[in-house]
C-alpha cells in the first residue's frame, strides 16, 4: 500500500457519505489500483454502498475497472476491461435479474467515470499536456444504475492549464 485516506461529505454542516480509499502498486509491472468504498443512506435510512477497484496501467491506461452497488435487496456490478491494444472495452453489467455484455470501440486515450473522488482525476495524469496547454479526455460514462439503461456513453472533456502570473501558490479552501 502506498496511500490510504478518507473523505467524509457534508450536508448543511452534517455528514451524510463517506469514503475510504487505499491505493497499492505492483512492483513487477508497475501498475497502480485504487480500491475505495462509499457508505451513505438513504432518506429512510437504508445503507447504500459502493465498491470501486480501478486497475492502471503504469502509464494510466485503464486495464480494468469495477464499481459494485448494493442497497437493501438491491445489487448491481459493472465491469470494464480493457483490450491489450487499447482499442476495445468489454463492458458487463451484472444485477439480480439480468446481466449484459457490450464490446466498446475506443479511439485515443480514454479512462472511466467512476462515482468516488479519489480516481476523479487519475486521466489528467494519462498524457502530458500540449503545447497550448489544453488537453482532450475520452470519457466512459454508465447511467445504468441497478437495471441496464443503455449503453456506455463516451463523454469528451477538456482540460486547460493555467498558472499564478505572479508565481504565488494557490491554496483550496473547502
Amino acid at each position: 500500500m502506498i496511500l490510504k485516506g478518507a473523505y467524509t461529505y457534508l450536508q448543511n454542516d452534517q455528514p451524510y457519505s463517506e469514503e475510504n480509499f487505499s491505493v497499492y502498486r505492483d512492483f513487477r509491472d508497475m501498475s497502480l489500483e485504487y480500491q475505495a468504498e462509499i457508505f451513505t443512506r438513504t432518506p429512510e435510512g437504508e445503507l447504500y454502498k459502493v465498491n470501486v477497484n480501478y486497475l492502471l496501467s503504469k502509464k494510466f491506461d485503464p486495464l480494468r475497472v469495477e464499481i459494485t452497488k448494493s442497497l437493501g435487496d438491491r445489487f448491481a456490478s459493472e465491469i470494464f476491461i480493457a483490450h491489450r491494444n487499447g482499442s476495445m472495452v468489454s463492458y458487463t453489467f451484472v444485477s439480480k435479474t439480468e446481466e449484459k455484455q457490450l464490446e466498446i470501440p475506443m479511439y485515443g486515450p480514454f479512462q472511466i467515470s467512476t462515482p468516488d473522488i479519489c480516481t476523479s482525476l487519475l486521466y489528467t495524469k494519462n498524457k502530458k499536456f500540449n503545447s497550448v496547454g489544453i488537453n482532450n479526455y475520452n470519457l466512459l460514462v454508465s447511467e445504468n444504475m441497478w437495471r441496464y439503461s443503455g449503453p456506455v456513453t463516451t463523454k469528451n472533456i477538456f482540460l486547460k492549464r493555467e498558472g499564478n502570473i505572479n508565481g504565488e501558490s494557490s491554496d483550496i479552501k473547502g
